[in-house]
């Protein structure tokens, strides 16, 4: 990873309309050369100022310029990124020593690199004193060497109690940016591997995973490895699961097959409702789609280029997980949003399958024929995709509207079937049997028809049960007028009794 990050790579143009809204910082950053700050108000702003001293050096970022701050950071990761950064300076010293002092006709020219350390706050507090103590060192060397390094810190008391600590240091509000903006300056950061497709929902079950897997077909993927991002412990989880995909693509190539093509599918589901968890699931998918190289502990992970990146994101209720703890996935322009569609729905064309039979007995139902054919796995042929989708959508109108997922539709079909392959077995049931015992001409009709009334309770309740709890769960975590007014009036008892 270190000798490709050395190699010579072509000099990409800046985003136009970007570095626009930043000059003015960037006149307020080449002041002086203390070690610059840019304080952000959110985690959208913290992902936009990481990149930006890129886009001013025109350089493209790499792992080994940008280092994300988590508390299981290690001394020996935060020392090898602050020495590399002395000694990149301490090489444009000399350069610029051996111009002054010699007369070259062609002075060696250092290439700029600049180096960021995003939220140092997030640093255990021995490491932040080796941080202070380090740059401390820097800034009161006599050379006064042209340090590079940049931080991007919170603009809440946690993230600038680092920097108030730090000589020399010069802040910078970092300016919010639009939507148009982020995009343009991702664009800038990916050329070349940009093959990233975000695939979401409204709803929930509208078959994302199935259509990344039409995705890949359509774009000749031979394999794609699923990494699951979320939850606790999501940071060594998916870098293990990381490690299996760079090696299955090490193998492949070892085997000489490098004809074939492996993509990646990151299914971003819900996290912790905390600060250093949604930071911690931005900075990982960051560095795997912009960086495309994963860093933990003394480890890392690099991926191809060119390698094709789909992240699926789970549904939530209201879309919070989208709306407000993945800033780091919203600027991306190849996004597609799924809504229910009945046509989307693929029924098998095996005759014996779930859907085939039933959809055989709503047709005899419709028709008025259930009493006299017997229909089960072994007779009937398949019948198409269309004829399926029309008959259930009769039987089940919600199939029409655009509030149904596929769960509804795989409940209603998995628990009729099951009661219709005992209704065709059952030796009661058979026609010759039931008009042999006297009962009505239309008893089969009468029993398939409730069953089908059954099966429409048992799918449609249960899933409206569950956005009823997911919602009801969500208000009683957000607060309420009344609420806090009660927390207000018990604290402002507890004082009085402190005081008392």
């Amino acid at each position: 990873r270190w000798r490709r990050s050395q190699q010579p790579r072509p000099v990409p143009r800046r985003p136009l309309g970007f570095t626009d809204r930043l000059e003015a910082v960037r006149a307020q950053a080449d002041v002086g050369r203390q070690v610059h700050v840019f304080v952000c108000n959110d985690l959208s702003g913290c992902l936009a100022a990481a990149l930006t001293p890129f886009v001013w050096t025109n350089v493209r970022p790499a792992a080994v310029n940008l280092l994300f701050c988590d508390p299981t950071m290690t001394v020996a990761v935060l020392r090898l990124f602050l020495h590399r950064c002395w000694r990149h300076a301490l090489g444009k010293h000399t350069a610029q020593q051996r111009r002054e002092t010699t007369a070259e006709r062609e002075p060696v020219v250092m290439s700029e690199q600049p180096f960021v350390l995003v939220r140092p706050d997030m640093l255990p507090f021995d490491l932040q004193r080796v941080l202070v103590q380090t740059l401390g060192e820097w800034h009161s060397d006599p050379r006064q060497l042209p340090i590079d390094l940049t931080l991007v810190c919170s603009s809440d008391v946690t993230g600038l109690h680092v920097v108030t600590q730090l000589p020399g240091a010069h802040q910078l509000q970092f300016p919010h940016l639009d939507l148009d903006a982020l995009q343009r300056l991702l664009a800038w950061c990916t050329d070349g591997h940009a093959d990233i497709h975000v695939v979401r929902s409204e709803l929930p079950r509208q078959g994302k995973s199935t259509a990344i897997r039409h995705k890949a077909a359509q774009q000749r993927i031979d394999q794609v490895h699923t990494l699951a991002l979320g939850g606790a412990g999501q940071a060594g989880h998916f870098f293990k699961r990381l490690q299996q995909y760079a090696a299955s693509i090490a193998d492949a190539h070892a085997a000489g097959d490098g004809s074939s093509r492996l993509a990646l599918h990151i299914n971003v589901g819900q996290t912790e409702n905390s600060p250093a968890a949604v930071f911690e699931l931005n900075a990982l998918l960051f560095q795997a789609v912009v960086l495309r190289c994963v860093c933990r502990d003394e480890a890392c992970v690099a991926l191809p280029p060119d390698a094709v990146m789909f992240v699926e994101v789970a549904n939530t209720v209201d879309n919070h997980l989208w709306e407000n703890h993945l800033p780091a996935l919203r600027p991306w322009p190849e996004q597609t949003v799924l809504a229910w569609d009945l046509d989307q729905y693929t029924v098998s064309a095996d005759p014996s399958s779930d859907v085939q039979l039933v959809c055989r007995h709503l047709q005899l139902l419709s028709l008025g024929q259930l009493d006299d054919v017997l229909v089960d796995e072994a007779t009937g042929t398949a019948l198409s995709q269309d004829q399926c989708r029309e008959l259930l959508a009769e039987s089940f109108e919600q199939l029409r509207s655009r509030e149904c997922s596929f769960a509804e539709v795989g409940t209603f079909v998995a628990v009729l079937a099951a009661q219709l392959r005992k209704f065709a077995h059952s030796c009661f049931f058979q026609p010759d049997v039931l008009r042999d015992m006297g009962q009505p001409p239309t008893c089969r009709t009468q029993l398939c028809d409730a069953l089908v009334r059954t099966a429409l309770d048992f799918a449609s309740p249960s899933v409206q049960h569950a956005r009823e709890a997911q919602h009801a769960s969500q208000q009683r975590r957000l607060p309420t007028p009344a609420s806090a007014s009660r927390r207000q009036q018990q604290h402002q008892r507890q004082q009085h009794q402190h005081q008392h």
